[in-house]
């Protein structure tokens, strides 16, 4: 068995597809020390809010770059960013919020998604599962490209009706009592086989 090699044709033609060219995500922090006419004529659609604090301080800054009307997503890890941001917005449109999963296992049911009547709130499929009322259509993220600090670009986000949420949960939880004994590998090994 060891001594089978693998050999791959020459004479096949490859394929010749087009590299995949992610669009640029500007930090907040870093669009602060840009002069106008650069942010006017590098605007893409998407601005990850990467400090809090300076977000409070210059939301002037950011309420301009609203304005400009090329922006029109914003991440960040942080809810209570997000939510500054519904709150303190006074032109709004077209304006997704997404939240980033930050992949840690803990209590969700802080996060009001119907708080957000200026904005869209995109948030982790997986942080449904703490929030005692869900919403109809709600936008949920499937994952995250850690790569740029936002949801897969290619399946930015998805509609989920009420009763398909409710359904899931009901799933989800259903198996989390069943086995809860087991360790995180099992788990995983489990899930692995069950999608697959």
């Amino acid at each position: 068995m060891d001594n089978i090699k693998c050999q791959t044709s020459s004479s096949l033609p490859r394929r010749n597809r087009p590299k995949q060219v992610l669009p640029k995500i500007y930090k907040f922090s870093e669009l602060l020390n840009q002069p106008e006419e650069v942010i006017r004529a590098n605007a893409t659609s998407s601005i990850y809010i990467d400090d809090f604090e300076l977000l409070q301080a210059n939301f002037p800054f950011f309420q301009k770059l609203v304005d400009l009307g090329k922006y029109t997503d914003f991440y960040s890890e942080d809810y209570e960013c997000l939510k500054y941001v519904e709150e303190n917005l006074h032109d709004y449109t077209n304006i997704t919020l997404s939240l980033i999963d930050d992949m840690k296992n803990r209590d969700r049911s802080y996060i009001d998604t119907f708080g957000f009547e200026k904005t869209t709130l995109e948030i982790p499929i997986a942080y449904t599962l703490w929030n005692p009322i869900l919403q109809d259509n709600q936008q949920l993220t499937q994952y995250v490209y850690k790569g740029t600090l936002k949801p897969c670009i290619t399946n930015n986000f998805a509609n989920i009706s009420l009763e398909n949420l409710k359904r899931i949960k009901e799933i989800i939880l259903r198996l989390s009592e069943k086995y809860q004994g087991l360790s995180d590998l099992e788990k995983t090994i489990l899930i692995s086989n069950y999608l697959q």
